[in-house]
């Protein structure tokens, strides 16, 4: 897939919002997966998978794109459960995210499982919202 120039993709970001897929995810005993996050914002807080949706992909390929590359998880159902509007949250950027719910098998090649009444202090600050409108 051909990406855009950094300077194109700039002027895009400052215009129109960003349209994204998250996924919120969990095992077979109800954990909630998390990650770090290597970029801003938020970078070394935990967090749920997700990303850009590229012009000719699939949103549910994307979301499989992101699953595969951030975790290496298998997916074993999805569900598509609303969307979440990043107004004001992003200094970069206003990005809609489309959300879906997933439940995983196997064992990630990054990040981890956490019970959902123990998570980590160091999490995205929406992770809260999240939970609330998307995990049951």
């Amino acid at each position: 897939m051909k990406l855009i120039p950094k300077s194109l993709y700039k002027q895009i970001q400052d215009s129109i919002p960003i349209v994204c897929v998250d996924a919120v995810i969990s095992n077979s005993e109800g954990n909630l997966y998390l990650k770090k996050r290597y970029d801003e914002p938020f970078k070394n807080l935990y967090s749920v998978i997700g990303g850009r949706v590229f012009k000719e992909e699939p949103v549910y390929d994307a979301l499989m794109r992101h699953i595969k590359d951030e975790s290496g998880l298998e997916i074993k159902s999805s569900s598509f459960k609303g969307y979440f509007d990043a107004f004001k949250i992003d200094p970069r950027q206003r990005s809609i995210s489309l959300v879906f719910k997933c439940v995983s098998v196997g064992k990630p090649k990054e990040g981890q499982f956490f019970n959902i009444d123990n998570l980590p202090e160091n999490i995205d600050p929406t992770i809260e919202e999240y939970i609330r409108r998307f995990y049951e």
